[in-house]
């Protein structure tokens, strides 16, 4: 029997340019078909922490501590959720291009995905980054459908990426409250480092 060719949507968004190398941070969300579904749960979630459609920089604490203990108590989520964080290094893209392909990797062989195609949505990607990301991902082995920009307007999903971004540099730049978050996420594995 064939199996069916699944269709997988990586969502990714970094944070950390501004440091001027001394912090950047790559956050990832994989899903398959339960992506209308999340999307539709998201909106909801971002209504109700009153967060709404603000990036997670234009928005009040209160509110992203809301967002983020609502967002992510879901089971659905587990194992979907990755990041990671560098330090010292300018590297940017490379560094990039290999969550991407990291996170992928572990989410289609966690679940024993062998044919798969995947659209990756990369927050404010300019075109001439697109192609060179599109290259990289290729020789990486990923299979993809294709590689866009996309906005934090456009998708719940991509606005959780850049929440989880947000809230990863706050942890890594010792706000507490944070940290102790990101930390309890880890331990039940919602969130996972690469």
């Amino acid at each position: 029997m064939k199996k069916i060719k699944q269709k997988l949507y990586c969502y990714v968004d970094e944070t950390g340019q501004d440091t001027e190398g001394n912090l950047y941070i790559v956050a990832t969300v994989v899903v398959g078909d339960e992506r209308d579904s999340l999307n539709e749960f998201l909106g909801k979630v971002e209504v109700k922490s009153g967060k709404t459609r603000r990036k997670w920089t234009n928005s009040r604490h209160k509110e992203r501590h809301k967002y983020i203990e609502l967002a992510l108590i879901p089971k659905q989520l587990k194992g979907k959720i990755f990041y990671k964080i560098y330090k010292k290094t300018k590297e940017y893209e490379d560094l990039m291009v290999l969550v991407i392909a990291r996170a992928i990797n572990i989410y289609t062989e966690t679940r024993d995905i062998d044919d798969y195609r995947v659209t990756i949505i990369i927050d404010g990607l300019r075109d001439r980054v697109r192609k060179r990301v599109t290259k990289s991902l290729r020789q990486l082995g990923v299979k993809m459908r294709k590689v866009v920009g996309g906005r934090d307007e456009s998708s719940p999903l991509l606005r959780l990426t850049d929440s989880l971004a947000g809230m990863i540099r706050e942890a890594e730049e010792n706000r507490k409250d944070y940290k102790k978050i990101a930390d309890r996420l880890s331990e039940q594995g919602i969130v996972s480092e690469l």
